[in-house]
């Protein structure tokens, strides 16, 4: 997944390809020597100015003295008309709002001399506040040296090389991204061909910015995950208030639970427009539509109101009757649970399966229907009966986060008396990814709009024989 993104800037993010052809023409014309067609100096530019300027004398004319008098006369020039002709190529803007608006970073790598990058980036794309701004310095090497780019990892320790993308237009970017390990996209709206930059083997070709931002943004989960993360923000604030929902005190929501669910309400309608949307606070109920988000925006609200780090952000989408894509998103120990439908289940990208432990080995996550505490006794004597033949109980206090915990091995049955769908919901799926079982009451299938008793195990057999004990305990529909 992108986090970051490095741009080159001159036939990438900016055309300057007259102002620079301008700037050193000025210089060929007060020494004497015969000026370029601006169209030459797309092949010409790219590896910085002190090559430019070399490069467009005339071969019996490249001597260091002369290329001295270039320089001096080029740079004052530039400064003063850095911006006459200068201008972003048709759809950067639109493509840099929607990169910025899915919480993309954005850095520069360039081989234009530091004060004019700063200048440039200033003018055209302040807004964006990039993280950093890299052209060429003193004692540093040009690209396609990757030194450029360690530099900027360096300087965004919270990224690691897999989540950058490196763009650029010509054969010097490609080599750049490519010696940096990082992946390279070369844009054809530049300098360069299209042959030129192929024969580098990028890993994409793109010819419109609005593309751009597609490849950049990638797959829908990629998307989610982001808006997730960055809703996790408003958990970390130190601040919040504490209400209870109808007087229960066991029954908790706070300001930030109603923070999140309307980041995430506004991010997600945005991602699939016209979208229905399921959220446990404020009674955000729109589940009349082909596509719905089903969210709890803290599963543990408990756990959060004590400084407890076991609560998470879950998003589960339905699409018809299944759950399609799940996360449950733990900010506090950094633990990102993600699945898509038929393509596994990841803990912070590493794929996770369940435990292949017996019953008798098996960890039994329940608890006793805080909000329905009536039946506090049916739970404890499934309990009960549950305990003699498993290792041990635990409970956590997440619901999503413990049908997680099922999905990595940590937990092997589960069992709660009453959930809503959003408690279940995305952490259905990553069970399901994950090789597990999870049902309602007596094996039946799981619905996403109404509460359910919830079995689940690591294994067919486990599951089948804990739906056993359940069921011999309960009514047919405990939880109306």
């Amino acid at each position: 997944m992108t986090k970051l993104v490095i741009f080159d800037l001159d036939g990438t993010l900016l055309n300057t390809v007259e102002d620079l052809g301008n700037a050193t023409n000025y210089a060929l014309k007060t020494l004497g020597y015969p000026q370029r067609e601006i169209e030459e100096y797309k092949i010409l530019c790219g590896r910085g100015i002190a090559n430019l300027l070399k490069d467009a004398l005339p071969e019996d004319a490249r001597t260091d003295e002369v290329r001295a008098r270039m320089a001096n006369l080029f740079f004052p020039y530039y400064r003063e008309h850095i911006n006459d002709c200068t201008v972003p190529y048709d759809g950067i803007i639109p493509m840099l709002d929607r990169l910025a608006a899915e919480g993309i970073r954005f850095a520069l790598a360039s081989n234009k001399y530091q004060e004019g990058a700063e200048r440039l980036i200033g003018r055209f794309f302040g807004k964006y506040g990039f993280a950093t701004i890299l052209g060429q310095r003193e004692g540093y090497p040009i690209k396609p040296d990757p030194a450029i780019v360690d530099q900027i990892l360096a300087d965004n320790p919270d990224i690691s090389r897999d989540e950058v993308v490196y763009v650029g237009d010509s054969n010097v970017d490609m080599m750049t991204g490519n010696n940096a390990r990082v992946r390279t996209i070369g844009v054809t709206w530049g300098f360069r061909s299209r042959e030129e930059l192929a024969a580098h083997n990028p890993w994409k070709l793109i010819d419109t910015p609005a593309d751009l931002a597609e490849a950049i943004l990638g797959p829908l989960g990629d998307r989610v995950e982001r808006l997730v993360r960055r809703a996790s923000a408003i958990m970390r604030q130190k601040n919040f208030e504490i209400h209870t929902k109808g007087g229960d005190v066991a029954n908790l929501c706070t300001s930030a639970d109603i923070g999140v669910q309307h980041f995430l309400y506004d991010g997600l309608s945005a991602l699939i427009p016209g979208s229905g949307f399921l959220g446990e606070e404020e009674d955000m109920t729109d589940m009349d539509h082909d596509y719905v988000w089903i969210v709890d925006p803290i599963d543990g609200t408990a756990n959060f109101a004590r400084g407890i780090a076991e609560c998470a952000i879950s998003v589960g989408l339905k699409h018809g009757g299944d759950i399609v894509l799940g996360i449950v998103y733990n900010p506090f120990r950094e633990e990102l649970f993600r699945a898509e439908k038929g393509k596994g289940a990841y803990l912070n990208g590493k794929r996770i399966h369940v435990s292949g432990r017996s019953f008798k080995a098996s960890l039994f996550c329940c608890a006793l229907c805080v909000y329905k505490k009536e039946y506090a006794q049916i739970c404890n004597d499934i309990i009960m009966e549950v305990y003699p033949h498993c290792s041990d109980v635990r409970r956590f206090g997440s619901a999503a986060l413990e049908l997680c915990y099922l999905a990595n091995g940590t937990i092997e049955l589960f069992f709660e008396y009453r959930l809503m769908p959003w408690d279940y919901a995305a952490a259905s799926l990553i069970v399901e990814e994950a090789g597990g079982v999870l049902t309602g009451r007596g094996g039946s299938k799981l619905i996403y709009d109404r509460p359910l008793l919830v079995v689940g195990a690591n294994t067919r057999e486990n599951h089948d024989k804990l739906c056993s004990i359940v069921t011999s305990h309960t009514s047919e529909n405990p939880y109306d």
